[in-house]
């Protein structure tokens, strides 16, 4: 049996519009699609300037903070012209210094947990827990971040007979003085016009012996005041709820 096929010509009128449909809905795809690129890219680009732009400002920022810093550390490090006035700063922060010392801190602590009346011996208690927790941050971070002391690192700095050697990076002095004095000031409300000024005197004092015995920095003592405050203000929190 022989098939015969009969082949038909193509009607171009009926395929055409079709093929303009599909045409014309890739030319549509491909159009939004680089579009959308172009879009992503735009995007991208104005992240990354803005990043970019960002990161500049960050250091000039950093730049900034380091250099007034160290104006500020020249400030508190200088000695004054005239004798009296260079002898007596010098003999009063020589001596305050010492009170943001674990020597004194924690003996002044425990005398008063246990030789004073209620409430002063609930502060003595948390005097004494508040320094002794506040320097284990302290140790760690002398530990992991290693910052050369003024006088180390800068030239023309003053600084005492046996300087410390460890990292300059929180001041330790710094940190025990207001964990040490913030209990006070949270034991009576009635005491606290009385008492802040003088706390403010001593923690400010200690800070300020610190530069100018040309041993941290004034992010060195900064740091201290924060971590010792906000250790005592916590242990106090929890001394409360017991």
């Amino acid at each position: 049996m022989i098939l015969i096929y009969r082949l038909h010509p193509v009607d171009t009128t009926r395929t055409k519009p079709f093929y303009n449909k599909n045409k014309a809905l890739r030319t549509a795809s491909m159009t939004f699609g680089i579009s959308f690129w172009l879009r992503n890219l735009a995007i991208t680009a104005r992240q990354f300037s803005a990043n970019f732009e960002g990161g500049a400002i960050m250091n000039r920022m950093m730049f900034w903070l380091l250099a007034n810093e160290q104006r500020m550390l020249m400030w508190a490090n200088r000695r004054p012209a005239r004798p009296v006035v260079n002898a007596w700063l010098g003999g009063w922060l020589g001596a305050v210094t010492h009170m943001g010392g674990a020597t004194f801190t924690l003996v002044t602590a425990l005398l008063c947990a246990i030789l004073a009346p209620e409430p002063w011996q609930s502060a003595g208690w948390q005097c004494a827990a508040a320094v002794a927790i506040s320097h284990i941050p302290v140790a760690i971070v002398k530990r992991n971040f290693r910052r050369l002391r003024p006088y180390q690192a800068l030239p023309h700095v003053h600084t005492c007979r046996k300087p410390l050697c460890d990292s300059s990076f929180p001041s330790g002095h710094t940190t025990a003085i207001f964990a040490w004095l913030t209990p006070w000031l949270l034991i009576d409300a009635a005491l606290l016009a009385l008492l802040l000024p003088v706390a403010l005197m001593i923690g400010l004092s200690v800070a300020w012996s610190r530069m100018y015995l040309g041993l941290h920095y004034p992010s060195d003592v900064a740091a201290g005041a924060l971590l010792g405050s906000l250790t005592s203000v916590l242990v106090s929190a929890f001394w409360s709820f017991n």
